[in-house]
């Protein structure tokens, strides 16, 4: 996966953190390619579900501190997703997922996490700070 100019939020912090996901990923891809060990992938799975988590957790802690007005439904957004991440990483070692559709489902989220889900809260955290 390519970075693309609308993964930016315009808010240096989140955009830092929305990279270490994006990285996470493209080392994923790297590992389905190269056929690595299933032990292999597991590891790089458990450390893209940590980076996330940590992320969610941080960005929570920003719309909190500005009162980002829609934090409920943000909040509802990425338990669904981490949910979603658990449940399909615990498929892998049966062959119920496939890691390519593993590797999709992340890259789509992460596509529609940046580039739509967090726009309103940069516009916020944009303007918290201008003011």
């Amino acid at each position: 996966m390519r970075w693309k100019k609308e993964f930016e939020s315009r808010h240096a912090p989140l955009d830092l953190e929305h990279r270490k996901i994006f990285d996470l990923i493209n080392k994923c891809e790297q590992q389905i390619q190269q056929r690595a060990t299933l032990e292999s992938l597991e590891s790089v799975l458990r450390d893209i579900r940590r980076c996330v988590d940590n992320h969610f957790a941080w960005e929570e802690g920003l719309m909190a501190e500005i009162g980002f007005p829609d934090i409920e439904a943000h909040r509802v957004l990425h338990k669904m997703l981490l949910a979603s991440l658990k449940d399909r990483m615990q498929e892998m070692p049966f062959c119920s997922l496939t890691p390519d559709a593993l590797l999709e489902l992340m890259t789509n989220w992460f596509a529609t996490h940046t580039s739509q889900d967090d726009k309103e809260l940069a516009s916020c955290l944009r303007s918290s700070q201008a003011g």
